[in-house]
């Protein structure tokens, strides 16, 4: 007796997946030996201004005896405003690669980037067997994510964004005990993209997929290539300005 078993599967990120908009992935059957599977367009779950790292809530701050601020509370779940730098790919004759600043929950109309950051991904698995599960999603995911990987190189992808965004997420100047004297800021640092990468479009995600019913691996050389570029990003950041969001009451 055949046994139908069909199953979605939902995955999020701790890196992005650049897309491009113009012309970007679309709905996708594969066929992996005995098993097919849909694959969905990448998308976006997380706010504008999300990043792998939390933002600083404001409760949690350290302070010496009697200098939190009144207004702090000791507990207080409220965060920080949060300012993250977003890689800005380069898309011949439209822009050069450089550096794109997001500290809002929400997309600026007139600011929406061309080569737009996807975080998460669906696929459904559509069994037709005798009841035999031997399909692995998540190892399917992780052979499309290198396989994106390679083909459009986005050397971040299967790792986390934090190296391109730095670990410093908001300043205030102080008195001799910590006491907050004056505006507090968000700023941080960024790295900036070598220019090489290229957004995700049609073509791609579907030689990602071919690459997959094909058994194809990516070349070591170019693996460990993007591996280098990776682990050696953290040191070469870009300084980004910080911006100032609100006066800091006494």
């Amino acid at each position: 007796m055949v046994t139908n078993t069909f199953s979605a599967y939902l995955f999020s990120f701790p890196f992005w997946l650049f897309v491009d908009q113009r012309n970007p992935p679309a709905l996708t059957m594969a066929k992996v030996g005995l098993q097919e599977v849909r694959v969905y367009p990448p998308f976006r779950s997380a706010e504008a201004n999300a990043m792998p790292m939390p933002a600083i809530r404001s409760g949690a701050v350290p302070f010496l005896p009697g200098r939190r601020p009144k207004h702090v509370k000791d507990g207080d779940s409220s965060t920080l405003m949060c300012l993250a730098t977003m890689p800005q790919l380069k898309i011949a004759g439209l822009q050069d690669s450089g550096n794109t600043i997001v500290w809002g929950e929400s997309w600026e109309r007139d600011n929406i980037p061309i080569a737009f950051p996807m975080d998460s991904l669906r696929i459904d698995w559509l069994a037709d067997t005798d009841g035999q599960r031997d399909f692995q999603p998540s190892e399917f995911v992780r052979r499309l994510i290198l396989n994106l990987r390679y083909i459009s190189r986005q050397w971040w992808l299967s790792a986390s964004t934090a190296p391109l965004l730095g670990w410093l997420r908001n300043e205030f100047p102080i008195d001799r005990f910590g006491k907050p004297e004056g505006d507090l800021y968000a700023g941080g640092k960024a790295r900036s993209p070598r220019g090489t990468e290229r957004p995700i479009n049609l073509s791609m995600s579907q030689r990602a997929i071919t690459l997959i019913q094909e058994n194809y691996t990516p070349p070591l050389a170019d693996q460990l290539l993007m591996d280098a570029e990776y682990n050696g990003s953290a040191g070469e950041y870009l300084i980004i300005e910080s911006i100032p969001m609100f006066d800091q009451p006494n």
